[in-house]
């Protein structure tokens, strides 16, 4: 028990000096004592308020506690909380902070959070005003009493008590377990697990039940333990918790063809217990397939705390106990939906629905569980093992129901692992509709579309298939990364466009100006960059209901988020259109920077955990380019039209780690203006040599594969440059005439040609002379 504070007021008026003023009186503020050394007087000086603001005097009350003089940890703690509640937090944190600077024993730390109780401590923690020494002490406390509550010597002691014959020592046992938490449930249940203490079993079981529903989640997963006894005292103690909400969990015990003949009888016993009659194996599979679904759809509550975190529960086998981690309610979801499902496929692995249901859920939580922005390890993960064991045509049964409800984790992760299937190419020619693998292609969510692209330039496809377009039209989006953190404001005023732009570049965010609906539309589906859209709702041409709609038509738009800004006349107008939108909001036109970034972040934030950052999008332009350079330098593979992505790769040569990447594509596209643009980077004097290397390489390749493409006045500044560079450094030198050596050597070699200037029957030193 804590120790009670005494009574601030008492306190106060107990210890305020004579003289004192009452309430509504002010009393003469007394002399300043004199000054001594220790050593003088053999005393401390008395306390003075020289932590007070300048220019202010401590009240009665304030003074009463400096009069106090705490030393010891404990009165120092008294002190400054009753500083805190006299609204003084610097006097307060002084006081903590000399508590702090103490040299603190563990076992006298756990003291105080007996003395003044825990929850005086995690109040301290979310006080603002006292940190960080009033968070540094709380945190102190708290592990201490925590490392108290948890040693195992304590644990096993207790453990012991349990079978004590006095009732007392038994009930102060279980409210030490109690205290200790999840370590406690671990202790009891390696209990279970050793059978030199079967004598003990009994009254373990009693108190695991008694420890109430959390240690009794705790037991529900040694039932995926190797060891066939201890899942047998696992299900006496679900068993004898009466609820029947934890039947489900004993249907695989008690249904599995495989289950240990042990086992199914406890399990059986168990059930009739809670249910009364046994399902059948396919009613079983159903319910547990059916809860896998209500944690997928967040129609079942998860007794998330404060903080919106859930406890979870996983058996670690080599320890022979549970593990408990604290994650986010959403990933709790996923970690439960994935586990019910896995039981219903345990009992009915033939059934189409139930194995399809199995791996969308195996994969959106390994996927989310390693992160989304780094994807799946396709060697190492068990869950891509598993589900790349059903074959192509499961894997993309499961992805057509993954994007069909949402689950873009999912759908990325099981594209990517159908790409490495031997049999997968056969799916892409089915005649008439694209099959599911080139419609993810056009997805909303830009890591399913690039996982489907990768899986297709896998799979190496020799002949035309339906869809074919939507490959490079994907590869050219992403191509057109810069990785930049951008927004589009579309708005018809000039005037408004321009405040709300030096409000985002004070954000950090570039800004592009699209006056009419129809240039941010334009706009929009250009680059995977912009973070967001902020639209005046006064926009036409077309309208701001139509544009946001067409926004939610595209794939490469429909997960962008919308800000509607709008004139007190136009909020209602606003507000209805972002109602009827996913990943809309109004507002009122912002008038100062605060206002604005409050929007922004707002808008932002409706993009959710699955946004994609500036980082990752660069890294999807890379792999893009790589995937592209494949398709360029195969030639069984010139039915896609590749000059669609001619553009963007134009762009990304300009992109700082692009460029050497951009070349190699445009050095296999042979068109004039790829020949130019590698012409002309190679000839920067301004660009990284190793940029220009790369485009001088990548130029070569075209020309002797291509011939000239250039125009005659194009060879002519060639020369020029050349020329000029007489007063640069040798390696410029060697640069420019190495461009001349390729501009010549397949003229002059082939001869006249069907190519560029070759149509006149000119050599470029013909041209030049």
């Amino acid at each position: 028990m804590a120790a009670a504070v005494p009574c601030l007021a008492g306190l106060v008026w107990a210890q305020a000096p004579k003289g004192a003023a009452g309430p509504g009186k002010v009393s003469k503020p007394a002399a300043a004592p004199p000054k001594t050394l220790p050593s003088e007087s053999g005393k401390k000086p008395p306390a003075t308020p020289e932590a007070a603001p300048e220019g202010s005097l401590a009240t009665p009350q304030v003074q009463a506690v400096l009069d106090l003089r705490p030393t010891t940890p404990s009165e120092l703690i008294r002190a400054g909380r009753l500083m805190a509640d006299l609204k003084r937090p610097d006097l307060a944190r002084g006081f903590f902070k000399k508590a702090l600077a103490a040299a603190f024993d563990p076992k006298d730390l756990a003291a105080l959070a007996e003395e003044f109780g825990s929850q005086s401590f995690l109040e301290l923690k979310t006080r603002r005003d006292l940190a960080p020494e009033g968070g540094q002490l709380a945190n102190a406390v708290l592990q201490a009493r925590t490392r108290q509550l948890q040693d195992p010597q304590r644990i096993a002691a207790l453990v012991q008590a349990l079978g004590s014959p006095s009732v007392e020592q038994r009930f102060h046992a279980l409210v030490g377990l109690q205290e200790a938490g999840d370590a406690a449930v671990a202790a009891l249940i390696g209990v279970l697990a050793d059978p030199q203490r079967a004598a003990e079993h009994a009254n373990v079981r009693a108190a695991l039940i008694q420890l109430g529903p959390s240690a009794v989640e705790s037991v529900v997963t040694a039932l995926k333990a190797q060891d066939p006894k201890l899942v047998v005292q696992a299900i006496h103690v679900i068993g004898a918790a009466r609820d029947p909400r934890l039947g489900i969990y004993l249907f695989v015990p008690l249904l599995q063809e495989k289950a240990d003949p042990d086992v199914r009888a406890a399990a059986q016993a168990a059930v009739a217990r809670l249910l009364g009659t046994a399902p059948t194996r396919q009613q079983a599979a159903r319910r547990l397939a059916q809860a896998a679904r209500n944690y997928v759809e967040r129609l079942q509550p998860l007794g998330a705390d404060v903080a919106g975190q859930v406890t979870v529960w996983s058996w670690d086998e080599a320890g022979k106990q549970p593990v408990a981690q604290s994650v986010p309610a959403d990933q709790a979801g996923r970690w439960f939906a994935a586990r019910f499902a896995r039981d219903a496929y345990l009992l009915l692995p033939d059934d189409p629905q139930v194995r399809r249901l199995y791996v969308v859920t195996m994969l959106d939580e390994a996927a989310y569980r390693h992160g989304l922005d780094k994807p799946l390890p396709m060697d190492e993960d068990a869950a891509v093992g598993q589900v790349a064991a059903f074959g192509a045509g499961a894997i993309e049964d499961a992805l057509a129901y993954a994007m069909e409800h949402g689950h873009a984790a999912a759908a990325a992760a099981a594209a990517r692992i159908l790409g490495r299937q031997p049999e997968a190419g056969k799916l892409l020619h089915r005649p008439g509709q694209p099959c599911p693998l080139v419609r993810a292609t056009q997805y909303p969510d830009p890591r399913v579309r690039l996982a489907a692209v990768e899986a297709i330039v896998r799979m190496r496809p020799q002949e035309p298939y339906p869809g074919a377009s939507h490959v490079v039209e994907a590869l050219g989006f992403f191509i057109a990364s810069r990785g930049a953190r951008r927004a589009i404001v579309a708005s018809p005023s000039i005037e408004q466009s321009q405040r709300i732009s030096g409000y985002l570049a004070a954000m950090g965010l570039e800004m592009d100006w699209a006056p009419t609906g129809a240039d941010l539309i334009r706009l929009a589906i250009q680059s995977p960059d912009y973070e967001m859209a902020l639209v005046d709702a006064g926009i036409d041409r077309p309208t701001l209901e139509f544009v946001v709609q067409q926004l939610r038509r595209d794939g490469r738009t429909a997960l962008l988020p919308v800000g509607i800004f709008a004139r007190d006349d136009q909020f209602d107008q606003a507000r209805h259109v972002a109602e009827r939108n996913p990943r809309a909001e109004a507002f009122y036109r912002p008038q100062e920077q605060a206002a604005a970034e409050w929007q922004v972040k707002r808008v932002l934030a409706l993009a959710g955990p699955e946004a994609v950052g500036a980082a990752e999008r660069r890294q999807q332009a890379t792999s893009a380019l790589d995937w592209l350079s494949q398709l360029c330098g195969d030639p069984s593979r010139r039915f896609y039209d590749l000059r669609r992505a001619e553009a963007p790769a134009l762009a990304a040569m300009n992109v700082p780690g692009l460029s050497e990447r951009a070349s190699a594509v445009l050095g296999s596209l042979g068109t004039a203006e790829s020949q130019r643009a590698l012409a002309d980077l190679a000839s920067r004097g301004t660009a990284p040599l190793g940029d220009r290397v790369a485009a001088l390489s990548a130029f070569r390749q075209s020309t002797e594969k291509y011939g000239i493409l250039l125009t005659i006045p194009q060879i002519r500044l060639q020369y020029d440059r050349y020329n000029q560079s007489a007063s640069q450094d040798a390696a410029v030198q060697k640069i420019l005439g190495l461009i001349l050596d390729c501009i010549e050597t397949p003229t002059e070699a082939a001869g006249p040609s069907r190519h560029g200037v070759h149509q006149q029957g000119n050599t470029a030193a013909s041209v030049i002379r």
